[in-house]
């Protein structure tokens, strides 16, 4: 069942980039960005390219009352959770990959300098995604037009707390003390454990609610 949700929203997303060309678009923009500007701003609009996609098929779920339908058949609601999670990696590993390669080809004809592909394209992009899978849950929660802002709302609100306690420079002190591989790792077992506590958010969130 996992397979027809994702065959489901690749179809949606497929006819949707057709008729508003968003993908030829998005590499013109993206091949731009990396020539004029810097291949983190790059990575950023990349990311949020990619989000915008994954969140056009809650929107056009919600439109059609997708998961209402597919949660009166025998499928069940951990499938439809694992399969939102499964494309969110899916497209984010897409767009990843397509800067990557840009960056290593632009890298090679000297346009971009001897800098590391980790720091200017994964890194960043890595950076965003903590923020749009906690939106997951809350678009689950709050639909796709609200859970955006109940995110940031919750995102500023940690990180005005952090700064009145002076977390953010003790934070900067403790990671000084690591070396650059260790940090990556790091913020990779970071990404893991916030990956996990959204996923399991989603599953009581679709438990609990009623369609």
């Amino acid at each position: 069942m996992i397979k027809a949700l994702l065959y489901k929203d690749f179809i949606n997303i497929l006819d949707s980039m057709e008729k508003k060309y968003y993908f030829l678009i998005f590499f013109v923009i993206d091949i731009l960005i990396f020539y004029f500007a810097e291949a983190p701003i790059a990575a950023i609009f990349s990311g949020i390219f990619a989000f915008t996609i994954f969140a056009s098929t809650f929107s056009m779920d919600e439109q059609a009352v997708c998961t209402n339908y597919v949660v009166a058949t025998p499928t069940s609601k951990k499938h439809i959770a694992e399969y939102k999670f499964l494309l969110f990696f899916i497209l984010e590993g897409i767009i990843m990959a397509i800067n990557v390669v840009v960056f290593y080809v632009f890298k090679i004809f000297g346009v971009i300098e001897n800098i590391g592909v980790v720091e200017m394209v994964i890194a960043p992009q890595m950076g965003m995604f903590i923020f749009y899978i906690l939106i997951i849950p809350a678009t689950f929660k709050y639909g796709i037009v609200k859970a955006p802002m109940v995110i940031v709302g919750i995102l500023i609100l940690s990180y005005l707390i952090l700064y009145a306690i002076n977390g953010i420079d003790k934070i900067k002190i403790l990671l000084s003390n690591f070396k650059e591989s260790i940090l990556i790792l790091i913020v990779i077992a970071f990404m893991c454990v916030i990956g996990i506590i959204s996923y399991l958010t989603t599953l009581i969130i679709l438990n609990n609610k009623d369609y």
